[in-house]
């Protein structure tokens, strides 16, 4: 048996809903709830029951998780089992945000949270009203306390001249900030001209980053090591090697794993089973991508950022990694 199989992922990531309240104009995801979603009963059990999964860190998002009812009984008994969340929200429901923490292990709890600029800038982006429940939401985080706070920007047409005064502000509060360049699936294909990334190219730290934005979005991962350290489990308990081959890729791609159901939720079996390798193999022929949690996972576990040539960062060639 592979080593990675008897270690478990080291991360997952987990989509107790689909449903989002908001169309952000930037985002390629269909938002189409799914029938038939987990209930806390199920999900809790996939994360009691697993040996393998006893030190893994839970990626939260979606869709918006806290559109689902039962949101706040998940997740605090997620966090109340011991695990450390990372959550993503668009901050639209500081109320159940505001349960959640109360009930939780704020010490073992990250969050992002999806402001893509000031009140006009980001309501035109996001929804009417966004920005004002984000900080509420925002300062509600700050007021009870957790590990890390972040705020995450999506870089585009409609905030790209107000980056200062977005970064000035938030310094302000005194919040993370990620601005993140937009991204490439298979069939939607986005650029930033010369003049744009001359505009944004100086608020983007991440190195990884910056390589995929001076290459026009051409820059991107193979033979990357989804479904052996990471993989997705998406609201119906089905997982996958991948979110973005999943969610991102059309056709989606085959990274099918197995379905949670079908195994009584016994993570570890369906880690260890025969289409969970099949899944693994059909990983290998994948054209690559460039999506935040692949990138992450290939930088976090797998030395992405040492295997760039970057001495060559203007270059588009594809990154094979060797290990």
């Amino acid at each position: 048996m592979e080593n990675f199989k008897i270690k478990g992922p080291y991360w997952i990531l987990y989509f107790p809903t689909d449903a989002c309240n908001y169309k952000c104009k930037h985002c390629y995801l269909e938002n189409i709830p799914e029938n038939g979603e987990m209930n806390y009963n199920e999900a809790i059990k996939i994360f009691s029951d697993s040996r393998l999964l006893k030190d893994t860190r839970i990626g939260i998002s979606g869709g918006e998780p806290f559109l689902k009812k039962d949101i706040v009984e998940i997740l605090s008994g997620l966090s109340n089992l011991g695990y450390k969340l990372e959550m993503t929200t668009n901050g639209s429901f500081p109320e159940k945000i505001k349960e959640f923490l109360e009930r939780s292990n704020t010490k073992k709890i990250d969050i992002a949270i999806s402001i893509d600029g000031l009140k006009d800038s980001n309501d035109m982006i996001r929804a009417k009203g966004g920005f004002d429940k984000a900080i509420r939401t925002l300062k509600i985080i700050k007021e009870i306390g957790i590990n890390r706070l972040q705020v995450n920007v999506v870089v585009q047409k409609l905030n790209i001249d107000y980056l200062d005064e977005i970064k000035d502000y938030f310094s302000s509060l005194d919040v993370n900030l990620a601005f993140i360049p937009l991204q490439n699936t298979n069939n939607i294909k986005v650029f930033y001209t010369e003049e744009e990334i001359e505009k944004m190219i100086n608020y983007i730290h991440d190195r990884i980053d910056i390589k995929y934005i001076i290459s026009k979005g051409k820059f991107k991962i193979t033979d990357c090591h989804s479904g052996q350290t990471t993989c997705f489990i998406d609201p119906t308990g089905k997982v996958f090697t991948c979110m973005t081959g999943q969610r991102y890729f059309f056709p989606r791609k085959n990274y099918f794993m197995g379905d949670l159901r079908k195994f009584n939720y016994n993570f570890d079996t369906l880690w260890a089973s025969k289409q969970a390798d099949i899944a693994r193999k059909n990983v290998k022929g994948c054209e690559g991508c460039y999506n935040g949690c692949e990138i992450r996972r290939e930088k976090e576990w797998h030395g992405l950022d040492d295997n760039v040539d970057w001495e060559n960062i203007s270059e588009d060639g594809r990154l094979i990694n060797e290990e």
